[in-house]
């Protein structure tokens, strides 16, 4: 059942991530929706599922990008296994917490995938721009991965996936 439910988020988060339009502000920045599915089951389930999740997100990210398959689910596994090694020692259900992760794996991950994309010839922007939206993507990142947390920690229990008094 949990994988399931799993796979039925990741596909809701893969349209609401290709329906949501760029954010202008930011520089066409998106909404980072696989990024904070993956992040949650990063922070409250063990590492298989952190790994299934890792890859099935980064996976649907590239197929519904440009980018060459493989170069987010890298990102997204290697954000989810440093985190997992230092889990115990963060407190994963608190806003801060989310919010910096957020934006840290925002960044992170942006700057990685241009760095991929450049070493490949598949793309060339430079430096400030790749900085612009790694920033972009840091400030979406930590305002969406707390609501996304709230909201999937949410639609676990009312599905019975989760108990009514545990926390992640």
């Amino acid at each position: 059942m949990k994988y399931l439910v799993m796979f039925t988020l990741l596909a809701l988060g893969s349209m609401l991530q290709s329906a949501l339009p760029g954010i202008t502000m930011f520089g066409g920045a998106r909404v980072p929706v696989l990024m904070s599915i993956s992040l949650y089951y990063t922070l409250s389930r063990e590492s298989r599922d952190m790994l299934i999740c890792a890859f099935a997100a980064g996976f649907l990210h590239d197929a519904l990008s440009m980018i060459p398959l493989g170069y987010t689910s890298l990102g997204l596994v290697a954000a989810g296994m440093i985190i997992q090694k230092y889990r115990e020692l963060i407190f994963g259900q608190q806003w801060f917490t989310q919010i910096f992760l957020g934006a840290s794996v925002g960044a992170l991950l942006t700057v990685l995938l241009y760095i991929l994309l450049m070493s490949t010839g598949v793309l060339f922007i430079g430096f400030w721009a790749m900085l612009q939206k790694a920033i972009s993507a840091a400030i979406i990142g930590a305002i969406t991965l707390p609501l996304a947390c709230l909201f999937l920690e949410w639609f676990e229990r009312q599905l019975g996936v989760l108990d009514p008094v545990e926390e992640f």
